[in-house]
């Protein structure tokens, strides 16, 4: 896979209001390693990610760091997916005292469960 291919584009993001209420409202729970996952089918062609961190999970330096292995683990393994869809992670408990490999591991985990 090259760079190009690679890439998490704004295409690959959930970015509207709108699209993150349709998910709440309209959509699968998948909750597990600390990780909730709400999916549903899209009608675009390419699957979607949303990330929401709250406050009470730390400063945003913790909340960012997730974000960003969060995101990278998606755009690594998004070509997996053989549909489309709108997935929005949210986080239920605290992953400050974890490595980068360790949440990785625990979202790949609630990520191959979504992918069954």
């Amino acid at each position: 896979m090259n760079k190009k291919q690679a890439a998490f584009t704004k295409l690959m993001r959930l970015r509207k209001k709108k699209e993150f209420d349709s998910l709440f409202k309209e959509s699968t729970k998948i909750l597990q390693n600390g990780f909730l996952i709400r999916h549903r089918k899209n009608s675009a062609y390419i699957s979607r990610l949303g990330i929401m961190i709250g406050k009470k999970k730390g400063n945003a330096v913790e909340r960012n760091r997730i974000r960003r292995i969060v995101r990278e683990s998606f755009r690594n393994n998004h070509a997996d997916m053989n549909n489309s869809y709108d997935i929005l992670v949210s986080l239920n408990e605290n992953k400050r005292s974890q490595s980068k490999k360790e949440v990785a591991d625990d979202f790949m985990e609630v990520f191959a469960a979504f992918l069954k």
